[in-house]
């Protein structure tokens, strides 16, 4: 069980809501971390930005967001 408030940090928490993926303080399984990982893989290759980030920063924040899931969960 993982808990993602512990794991990504609060831009991480923030850019995540604002693209549509919700995250709660609660534990989740290892499956869960799993559909939020391939849920922001989605996001990227359906969006290479957006009008408030340029392609580059949206990229950016996605792949911190891969990264740091995918060291918790041996993705």
């Amino acid at each position: 069980m993982y808990k993602l408030l512990d794991i990504l940090n609060p831009n991480q928490i923030n850019f995540l809501l604002s693209i549509g993926i919700d995250i709660y303080d609660k534990e989740y399984t290892v499956d869960e971390v799993s559909d939020i990982y391939f849920a922001v893989m989605d996001k990227l290759s359906d969006n290479l930005g957006d009008e408030i980030t340029s392609p580059d920063e949206y990229s950016k924040k996605c792949s911190d967001i891969l990264n740091s899931l995918a060291k918790v969960t041996s993705i």
